[in-house]
């Protein structure tokens, strides 16, 4: 039970400074998809099927734009969101990566945090996909020091 407490703080940690690295290279700003109707983000919210299936988060992601996408996946009662927020909890590989690559982008405050902490319990359950996600080449972490 300690290494999983442990390894839940280390992904949290790890996950933070990229958000932090990632707010600050974009100069405080907020990161967000490069989709092609971003400039429609408010006006067009897609209409998913419950439960949703990884396909059309995907299609929506790139016709929409990343906060339209979670949005629209709180609805109904967040039905949908909760559905992937346990699957990654469970470490399915899938979803963890429909989270990190088509969810994460658009998150605010409080959903970063949701996939964020399922992302943390996933970890025990399937480690090899949690720790496949790229941070991105801004973020490195330095080797421990040899003394």
């Amino acid at each position: 039970m300690k290494l999983k407490n442990l390894l839940l703080v280390i992904v949290s940690i790890v996950t933070l400074c990229a958000i932090a690295a990632c707010t600050h290279q974009s100069g405080g700003a907020p990161v967000v998809s490069a989709s092609p109707a971003r400039g429609q983000a408010d006006v067009l919210t897609p209409k998913f099927s419950t439960p949703v299936t990884q396909e059309e988060i995907r299609s929506a992601y790139y016709k929409y734009s990343a906060p339209s996408v979670v949005k629209a996946l709180r609805e109904n009662n967040a039905t949908n969101w909760d559905m992937i927020m346990d699957k990654v909890s469970a470490g399915d590989a899938d979803w963890i990566f429909a989270a990190a690559v088509y969810i994460l982008p658009g998150t605010d405050a409080g959903t970063t945090t949701d996939v964020i902490v399922s992302l943390a319990y996933g970890l025990p359950d399937n480690p090899e996909a949690v720790l496949s996600l790229e941070l991105g080449p801004h973020i490195s972490i330095p080797p421990p020091s040899v003394h």
